[in-house]
């Protein structure tokens, strides 16, 4: 994998929609659906694919990334972005690479050997359980919705005080004013 010096903001995994509990999670561009996808090797999903734009386009992080195919809505991505979330450190590596250091952070896994009987309360108890639960009301899904643009907000406030953010807006504005021209002889 390779180290990149991309900051990893406390509000990311919030932003790109990871919850679960992985030390290392990946995150890359979809055709498929046309989304941003997590992967921590025993769970994948969708993510918010805003807060996974507002991240990789931001001045602090979108030129060390530039180099680096992290998929579009034409084509799959040939590399995944891999946050380390206890060192907050980010990496980039090809993707079958990446899949492998995100399913060897786990244990082994033993299949389970289970009759038609278990499977079939197994299964009538997850049914059981998922039409209980009450469809999420216009409320929820408003509150949720204004939750996430905060957070994203919020990760990109983070992002704009930084001195990697600070530092590329003034090579941005060297240029655009042509102070980054080389001289001409």
């Amino acid at each position: 994998m390779h180290p990149l010096t991309i900051l990893v903001p406390p509000q990311f995994e919030a932003a790109v929609g990871y919850h679960g509990d992985a030390r290392y999670v990946a995150i890359h561009w979809t055709p498929c659906g046309d989304e941003a996808v997590y992967d921590d090797g025993r769970i994948s999903g969708t993510g918010h694919w805003t807060g996974y734009l507002a991240w990789v386009r931001h001045p602090a992080v979108a030129l060390e990334l530039a180099p680096f195919h992290l998929g579009s809505s034409d084509s799959e991505a040939t590399h995944w972005l891999v946050i380390d979330r206890r060192t907050r450190k980010a990496f980039v590596a090809p993707s079958q690479e990446a899949r492998r250091v995100l399913h060897n952070q786990w244990p082994a896994v033993v299949p389970a050997v289970i009759s038609q009987e278990e499977w079939e309360a197994l299964f009538g108890r997850l049914e059981e359980e998922f039409s209980s639960k009450p469809m999420p009301t216009m409320e929820e899904i408003e509150a949720h919705i204004r939750e996430q643009r905060r957070v994203e907000e919020e990760m990109v406030r983070w992002l704009d005080a930084t001195p990697q953010a600070q530092a590329t807006r003034e090579a941005i504005r060297r240029l655009v004013e042509g102070d980054g021209q080389p001289e001409a002889e």
